[in-house]
């Protein structure tokens, strides 16, 4: 359901962005990353029996140039620090307006990260922090049965 609702919130701006692809699962996710190669992978932070962090990660790792967009509910520095830590080019909250999505999607795609000062503030503390410290103090990403986890293609 959360899923279709993101594609109808996409398709009012089929001139600017396109869904080429969708997985239910981060299981489903890989190999449909893989065959279709979007410019921009949109996905949630909680995913039915993964975290999309873990999947962010796993796409940055064995696509290279792989462009990872988030979307959580969660408005917490931990959550934001551990997506970029995972390779995320971006972290939304789901309250963000569908300009503001297709505006951050077409910011990734053009090898930006989201522009808010928070992720910039967050992603200097990532590049800086020993990789260490991320998976030690952090508390673990809740997985759910609900997904939205869309690629991306944004552009002409």
């Amino acid at each position: 359901m959360v899923l279709e609702g993101l594609k109808a919130m996409l398709a009012r701006f089929a001139g600017r962005v396109r869904v080429v692809g969708q997985a239910a699962s981060a299981e489903e996710a890989q190999p449909v990353v893989t065959a279709l190669s979007p410019d921009v992978v949109l996905c949630d932070v909680r995913l039915r029996g993964s975290s999309g962090l873990d999947l962010c990660r796993r796409l940055t790792e064995s696509n290279p140039g792989c462009r990872v967009l988030l979307l959580s509910v969660y408005d917490d520095e931990q959550y934001l620090y551990q997506a970029l830590r995972a390779g995320a080019a971006g972290y939304l909250l789901k309250r963000v307006t569908g300009e503001e999505l297709v505006r951050s999607l077409e910011q990734v795609h053009a090898g930006e990260t989201a522009s808010s000062r928070r992720y910039r503030r967050a992603r200097t503390l990532a590049r800086s922090t020993p990789a260490s410290l991320g998976s030690s103090s952090m508390r673990r990403i809740p997985t759910s049965a609900s997904c939205t986890c869309s690629t991306t293609a944004a552009g002409p």
